[in-house]
């Protein structure tokens, strides 16, 4: 029931996800720049850099790296951000259109794909915002969710009593397993969904956990 968007708008995240555990926190720029070498792998991943212009929706786009990379790459993007200070640079200095809500979104806005790139984890009625979301995709649109596994390996397998305590972040009120996540697809009556799971780091870092217990930059 815990509504985190109030501290989420003011720029608390980084201090729980990183701050809490010794690690700097970025100016916005140095996120930004950071944020386009991720954003390289997204589009070459999900097939950005190879197909027409799309139009794109990027739900919880912090500093903009993917908007301003899809951009670059020939496509039409718009985001969403709750954190003021991250909209104002991206409609100001990356001047790109992000608003703080969909409800804010143009009249009639629709999307080929919408991502949300870890941000369902921090929504409070994430099944209403599927289900809004659904009403902005265009025919054979699609919806790319990216989210943290419950199971994770480094809990499940590896007990990392130190990982564990920086995974469960105070405004990460959602998290899901593949069941979970396939029980909502079903409760929303959606059909055509996969679910997969993607190692997105190295054995390198798992094995940093068990020796330095917390994490290293990225």
């Amino acid at each position: 029931s815990d509504d985190p968007s109030s501290s989420l708008s003011d720029g608390q995240l980084d201090s729980t996800r990183l701050g809490s555990v010794g690690l700097d926190i970025p100016s916005i720029e140095i996120d930004f720049k950071n944020g386009l070498q991720q954003a390289e792998i997204y589009s070459q991943y999900y097939g950005l850099d190879t197909t027409k212009s799309l139009k794109i929706l990027d739900f919880g786009c912090s500093s903009g790296y993917f908007l301003f990379h899809a951009q670059q790459l020939g496509h039409f993007p718009m985001g969403i951000e709750l954190n003021q200070f991250k909209l104002d640079y991206i409609n100001t200095t990356l001047k790109l259109p992000c608003y703080a809500a969909l409800s804010d979104l143009p009249h009639g806005s629709q999307f080929d794909l919408i991502f949300l790139f870890y941000s369902l984890e921090y929504v409070s009625n994430f099944k209403y915002l599927i289900q809004n979301l659904y009403s902005h995709l265009s025919n054979g649109g699609k919806i790319i969710i990216i989210t943290p596994n419950l199971n994770d390996p480094l809990i499940k397998v590896w007990s990392s009593k130190a990982f564990e305590d920086f995974f469960f972040d105070i405004h990460s009120i959602n998290y899901f397993s593949l069941l979970s996540l396939q029980n909502m697809m079903k409760s929303l009556d959606i059909k055509n969904f996969k679910i997969f799971t993607k190692q997105g780091y190295s054995i390198f870092n798992h094995i940093n956990w068990l020796i330095n217990s917390r994490p290293v930059k990225s």
